[in-house]
C-alpha cells in the first residue's frame, strides 16, 4: 500500500494577512451545507415517487372498476370486515349473515367469512389487478424518472452554465470540421454550376485537376487536419510556436499537398528538412551561397529598369533608423544602384563586373564611373571620409554577391514565378544558420524579389504560388512582404510566417510594422510558446466574448427558514484561451482561428515523418579567387584598380608640412558643402543632378571649388553646411558666428567613428593631393590648428 506521505497534496493558499477569523467552525458550516443540500435533494427525488404511487392507485381504480361488479365489492367489504374483527380482538364465533348472489342467506361465523367461495373469487380478483397496477405503474413511474432526472440535470447545469451573448467562440474540433466541411461542399457545389452548367456534379468530378482547379471547382488545401475555408488559403497564415511544437510538421504537410496540385512554392528553409523532404533536382532550385546545387543567379537577370534596381537595393541594404536618419544606408542604396545601372547600359551586367567595380575598385575608379551622376556628391573625392563610410556600409552588406556563381545556366526568380505551366515546383531559398551573418542580405534580396514579382503578374482569383517562411525572423526587413500581404492575394499568392515569438518580428519590422503583419495574416495556427508576451498576444488574437455568467451562493442560519440557495447572473467579457493556456500546450496541440464567422478550436495533429530523397546541403567549393577584369585604359593594373602609383608617391604619413596645412582655411567648408548637398540628393529623390532641388529649392548643381574656397570657417554650420545668407555674403555672417561658438563647445558624436583610419584610407584611393583637400587643417583666430575632425564633419 503506497504510503499517505508521498501523494501529491495541494498546497494551501498562503497570505499575508494570516488566517481570517470566522463566524462559525468548519463542522457547523460543513454539516449546515450538508443538512441543506439533502433536503433540497429530497425535495427533487421524491417527485418519482409520488408520480410511482399516483400511477399506482390510478390503475388499481381503474382496473378494479372494469372487473369488478358490486356483488363482489360487497364481498370485498365483508372480508374487510372480518379482518378488522379479527384484528380487534373480538369474539370470531360472533354469527353472521352474508347474502348472497342470488339473494338468499348464508348464515356462518365471523372467522369463516374470508372462506366463503365468493369472497375468495372477489379477493384474488383484487390482488390480480393489485399485482398488475404496480406492475404498470412501476414501468410508468421508471419512464418518468428515466426522463425527469436527466432534464432537472440538464436544467440545473443550464441554469448556471456561461451563456454566450456576442463575439467569438471557441467549440470542439469535430464540431468546427464539420462546420468547415458543410461550408466547402456548398461553395464548391455552387461553383461547379457557374463553371459548368451543363454539367452534373458527378461529371465535374471526373474533369481533370488542372481544369478543375483553373474553374475553382476543387476543395481547399487543409492545415492542422482541418480545411481551409473555401477561398481562404490567400488570406495568409501565421504560424507561432517554439522549437520544436510542431512548426515544421504543418508546413511540410502543407508543402505536398502543394506539390501534389501542382502549385509552385518560394520556401525559406534555414534546417534543411524541407530539402531534404521534398528537393527534386528536375523540378526544384536552389539559391544558396554555399550550396553546390545553388543557381546561376545574378542580379542582372531579374531587374531590368531602374525601379527593379531600387527595390533591388532597399532590400539588400537595410535600413538603420538611427540618430543619423538612416543616410548611410540611403547613400549606399544610392551608389549601388547607380552602379548597377551603370553597368547594365555599358553591357557589363555580371557579377564579377560588379564585384570588381563596385566592391572592390578604388574610390577615385568608382568616380570617374559614376561622375556626372546623382551619385556624384556621395563619392567625390572632395568628401573623402564620407565616400569610405558610405562604401563601408555597402560592402557590409552586399559582400556576399561576390561569391555567387557565374558558371551554369543563368537562373531569374522572375522568370520562375511568372512560369504558369501548370508543374509543382518549389524555388528553395536556403542558408545553414552558421552561414546566415554572410547570406542575410542575399537571402532578404532574393525573397524580395520573388514577392514583388508576382504582383506584376495578371489578377487572379486562383492559388499560383505559396511563400512559405520557416522562420521569418531570421531574414533583415522585407520591403515587399506588408505590400505582398496586402494585394498578392488578387495575384495568386499566398503566405504562410513562421515565427517562434512576436519579440523577434519587432526586431527588423518595428511595433507598427510588427503589428501590421500580425494583423494581414488572416488564420493563425498558435502553438505552445514560452514567451509569456507572445502567448498573451495570442490569446488577444483568439478573441474575446461577451458572456453571462450565474453565480450560486448559500445562506444557512439555526432556524431551517434561513437555509436558502441563490443564483444570480453577472454580465462580462472575457479571453476565450488565457495565456498560460498557451505556454501548457503539449507539442503537436495548437489553437486554430480561421477568418470570418468560424469559431476557434483546439487541435491535436499527428506527427508525419517524410523520407529522405536528398541532401539538405551539399558544401560547394571554396570560389576561386579572380583577378579584378583588365581595363583597356590602362587602370586597375595596380593595388585596388591603380591605387599603387599613388600609394607609392605619397608622403609617409604626418609628413605633411604644417604650414601646407594650415594655409587652406577653405578646405573644411568644402568638404561641408560637398557632404550636405549629398545629404539634399538624398532626401529629395533619385534622379539626374539636374533635375533635383535641394532643401531651398534650388536646383542642385556642382558647385565649383573656388566658389567655396573663398568662404571662411565661420560660415560652416555644425552639420557641414553653408548658411544661405553666409553663401551670398549677406547678413549671415552674423548668424555663422553663433555657428562657430557651437562649435568650440562640442564635437558631432560622429568624430568617434572618423579619424587618422578614414584620412589613411582617403589618401589611398584619391592619392595625397585629394586627401589634402579633403582633410587639411586651418589656423584659427584663437592660433589653434583646426582640421576636419574638429570641425564635426566626419559622417561616419
Amino acid at each position: 500500500m503506497a504510503d499517505k506521505s508521498s501523494r501529491p497534496r495541494h498546497p494551501r493558499p498562503w497570505s499575508s494577512h494570516g488566517e481570517a477569523n470566522r463566524n462559525s467552525g468548519n463542522f457547523t458550516r460543513g454539516s449546515q451545507l450538508i443538512g441543506h443540500q439533502f433536503s433540497m435533494w429530497w425535495r427533487g427525488a421524491r417527485v418519482p415517487l409520488f408520480f410511482w404511487f399516483g400511477l399506482l392507485a390510478a390503475f388499481t381504480w381503474l382496473k378494479l372498476t372494469l372487473i369488478l361488479d358490486d356483488y363482489e365489492f360487497q364481498m370485498l367489504g365483508t372480508k374487510a370486515l372480518a379482518a378488522t374483527w379479527d384484528f380487534i380482538g373480538l369474539d370470531e364465533m360472533k354469527r353472521a349473515n352474508v347474502t348472497l348472489r342470488d339473494g338468499s342467506i348464508y348464515p356462518t361465523y365471523m372467522g369463516y367469512v374470508p372462506y366463503i367461495p365468493d369472497v375468495q373469487v372477489a379477493w384474488a380478483k383484487l390482488m390480480n389487478a393489485l399485482f398488475g397496477s404496480l406492475f404498470f405503474a412501476t414501468i410508468g413511474a421508471g419512464a418518468f424518472a428515466w426522463w425527469f432526472i436527466p432534464w432537472a440535470r440538464d436544467r440545473g447545469e443550464s441554469i448556471l452554465a456561461d451563456h454566450h451573448e456576442r463575439g467569438v467562440e471557441i467549440v470542439e474540433y469535430d464540431v468546427l470540421k464539420m462546420m468547415l466541411d458543410r461550408h466547402n461542399l456548398d461553395r464548391v457545389r455552387t461553383r461547379a454550376k457557374e463553371a459548368f452548367p451543363d454539367l452534373t456534379l458527378a461529371q465535374v468530378e471526373a474533369l481533370p485537376l488542372a481544369e478543375r482547379k483553373a474553374a475553382g471547382v476543387i476543395l481547399p488545401y487543409k492545415i492542422a487536419t482541418l480545411p481551409f475555408p473555401y477561398g481562404f488559403e490567400q488570406s495568409h497564415v501565421m504560424l507561432t510556436g517554439t522549437t520544436g511544437t510542431g512548426k515544421t510538421t504543418l508546413i511540410r504537410q502543407l508543402v505536398a499537398q502543394a506539390i501534389e496540385r501542382g502549385d509552385r512554392c518560394v520556401l525559406f528553409d534555414l534546417t534543411g528538412h524541407y530539402m531534404e523532404a521534398f528537393y527534386d533536382p528536375d523540378r526544384d532550385h536552389v539559391l544558396n551561397l554555399n550550396d553546390a546545387r545553388c543557381e546561376s543567379w545574378s542580379l542582372f537577370n531579374d531587374c531590368e529598369s531602374r525601379s527593379e534596381f531600387v527595390n533591388a537595393a532597399t532590400a539588400l541594404i537595410p535600413a538603420d533608423h538611427g540618430s543619423d536618419g538612416g543616410f548611410w544606408e540611403k547613400a549606399a542604396r544610392t551608389l549601388f544602384v547607380e552602379m548597377c545601372d551603370n553597368l547594365k547600359k555599358k553591357g557589363k551586367g555580371t557579377n564579377r563586373h560588379l564585384s570588381d567595380e563596385l566592391l572592390k575598385a578604388s574610390l577615385k575608379k568608382i568616380y570617374e564611373s559614376l561622375k556626372g551622376t546623382v551619385a556624384d556628391p556621395l563619392i567625390s573625392p572632395d568628401a573623402a571620409k564620407m565616400a569610405q563610410s558610405i562604401r563601408a556600409v555597402l560592402n557590409a552588406h552586399a559582400e556576399s554577391i561576390r561569391f555567387l556563381p557565374d558558371n551554369g545556366e543563368p537562373f531569374s526568380i522572375k522568370d520562375w514565378v511568372e512560369r504558369d505551366d501548370g508543374n509543382a515546383s518549389i524555388l528553395f531559398i536556403t542558408a545553414r544558420y552558421a552561414d546566415l551573418d554572410m547570406s542575410k542580405s542575399l537571402l532578404t534580396l532574393w525573397m524580395n524579389i520573388a514577392i514583388n514579382t508576382i504582383m506584376t503578374l495578371p489578377h487572379s482569383r486562383q492559388l499560383r504560388t505559396w511563400y512559405i517562411f520557416d522562420e521569418l525572423a531570421a531574414l533583415h526587413k522585407l520591403p515587399a512582404l506588408e505590400r505582398g500581404l496586402q494585394t498578392a492575394r488578387s495575384f495568386g499568392g499566398a503566405f504562410v510566417l513562421g515565427l517562434h515569438n512576436f519579440a523577434g518580428l519587432r526586431v527588423p519590422y518595428g511595433e507598427d510594422g510588427a503589428r501590421n503583419i500580425i494583423s494581414l495574416t488572416n488564420t493563425k495556427i498558435m502553438l505552445r510558446t514560452t514567451d509569456r508576451d507572445t502567448a498573451e498576444e495570442c490569446s488577444r488574437l483568439i478573441g474575446f466574448r461577451k458572456v453571462r455568467t450565474m453565480d450560486e451562493s448559500y445562506s444557512y442560519g439555526a432556524h431551517q427558514t434561513r437555509d436558502a440557495s441563490t443564483i444570480s447572473p453577472t454580465t462580462k467579457e472575457e479571453a476565450l484561451v488565457i495565456a498560460d493556456d498557451i505556454t501548457s500546450l503539449p507539442n503537436l496541440n495548437a489553437y486554430v482561428r480561421f477568418p470570418e464567422k468560424f469559431p476557434a478550436t483546439l487541435v491535436s495533429f499527428p506527427y508525419v515523418g517524410f523520407s529522405p530523397v536528398a541532401e539538405g546541403f551539399i558544401k560547394a567549393p571554396a570560389p576561386p579567387e579572380l583577378e579584378p577584369i583588365a581595363e583597356d585604359d590602362g587602370e586597375g593594373d595596380g593595388e585596388e584598380g591603380g591605387g599603387q602609383d599613388i600609394a607609392n608617391d605619397r608622403p609617409e604619413p604626418g609628413t605633411t608640412p604644417a604650414a601646407e596645412r594650415s594655409d587652406r582655411p577653405e578646405v573644411a567648408g568644402l568638404q561641408a558643402g560637398r557632404e550636405v548637398r549629398a545629404r539634399d540628393v538624398l532626401d529629395v529623390g533619385r534622379g539626374s543632378s539636374d533635375s533635383r532641388s535641394d532643401l531651398f529649392g534650388e536646383p542642385v548643381k556642382p558647385h565649383p571649388a573656388g566658389s567655396l574656397a573663398k568662404r571662411s570657417i565661420d560660415d560652416v554650420a555644425p552639420n557641414g553646411a553653408i548658411p544661405r545668407n553666409a553663401a551670398t555674403g549677406s547678413s549671415g555672417q552674423q548668424d555663422a558666428l553663433s555657428y562657430k561658438e557651437r562649435l568650440r563647445g562640442a564635437k558631432d558624436p560622429t568624430e568617434e567613428r572618423s579619424g587618422e583610419l578614414a584620412r589613411r584610407e582617403s589618401r589611398i584611393d584619391f592619392g595625397e593631393s585629394e586627401h589634402r583637400r579633403a582633410g587639411g587643417a586651418e589656423l584659427g583666430a584663437d592660433g589653434m590648428a583646426r582640421g576636419s575632425d574638429d570641425l564635426g564633419m566626419d559622417m561616419d
